[in-house]
């Protein structure tokens, strides 16, 4: 049986696309970082990450992400000529950055293959604005700012995570977990459910999981990058104190980007 890794991937994508959260997680840093003043840096098209070994065994690191508005997908127009959306708002506009420390030691010291573990800790802020849909249909009766939705929050983290470094492929994964709080968060009056879901959420936390696998392939400084990546709320989407959509998270999101490796001279002696 033959397995089509292209269209797995075009199956992702459309997971990732299907609705449109107002809250979107940015790209799991994971440097697999193994000497003193070792550089890592990611480059994506919504994502960019730093990260340098202090020493043997600290490090620290820098996140930033954001996304551009657009819309997701919906279904045709009804008899009625009005649209039924399946996903009433637009893909969020907005993004945060994120600041963090962390531990890192070689656990398997292999000489070509070495295992590595981290953990990472950190504090991010940021926001995003989504729009209803309607106010594109309605816009010669309505105001912007009636069909807005916007999110402004803190999160905190924390990251372990295990893989594998080659000179040419290296892969971890990393299980984050996130505390995520809002605060100013507000709808327009066009979008009464959405303002009552942050009505009740406002100030409160929220717990993510959000696990990350990736890969990179090429040379010992330069690799292509592959992540898939999810995000799942463990609290506030069931039971009385419901204060959550699921809508509000996405399930998977996929990024790829560009790996840049600066080594210690340490290193770059031994090669």
């Amino acid at each position: 049986m033959k397995i089509c890794y292209l269209q797995l991937l075009l199956l992702l994508i459309c997971l990732t696309g299907c609705y449109s959260p107002i809250y979107l997680p940015n790209q799991v840093n994971a440097p697999l970082l193994k000497e003193k003043n070792e550089w890592k840096i990611n480059v994506a098209p919504s994502n960019w990450q730093a990260a340098y070994a202090v020493t043997d065994h600290f490090a620290v690191m820098l996140n930033g992400m954001y996304s551009w508005e657009r819309f997701g997908t919906h279904t045709a127009s009804n008899d009625s000529g009005l649209f039924d959306h399946d996903s009433p708002f637009t893909r969020p506009e907005g993004g945060f950055a994120e600041v963090g420390a962390g531990y890192f030691t070689t656990i398997v010291d292999h000489p070509e293959r070495p295992l590595i573990f981290d953990v990472f800790a950190g504090y991010g802020a940021g926001g995003f604005t989504v729009i209803d849909r309607s106010y594109y249909v309605e816009r010669n009766i309505a105001l912007r700012k009636d069909h807005t939705v916007r999110t402004t929050f803190h999160k905190f983290f924390i990251q372990p995570g295990i893989g594998m470094r080659h000179e040419r492929v290296e892969l971890s994964f990393n299980p984050r977990f996130t505390l995520l709080t809002g605060y100013n968060s507000r709808a327009g009056i066009l979008v009464d459910n959405y303002r009552d879901y942050l009505n009740r959420g406002l100030g409160k936390t929220v717990w993510l999981y959000e696990p990350a696998l990736t890969l990179r392939l090429g040379s010992p400084h330069i690799k292509w990058h592959f992540q898939i990546h999810g995000s799942v709320p463990m609290n506030g989407v069931m039971g009385p104190d419901k204060f959550l959509s699921p809508k509000f998270f996405p399930e998977i999101t996929v990024n790829s980007g560009i790996t840049l490796n600066f080594r210690s001279k340490k290193e770059r002696a031994a090669l």
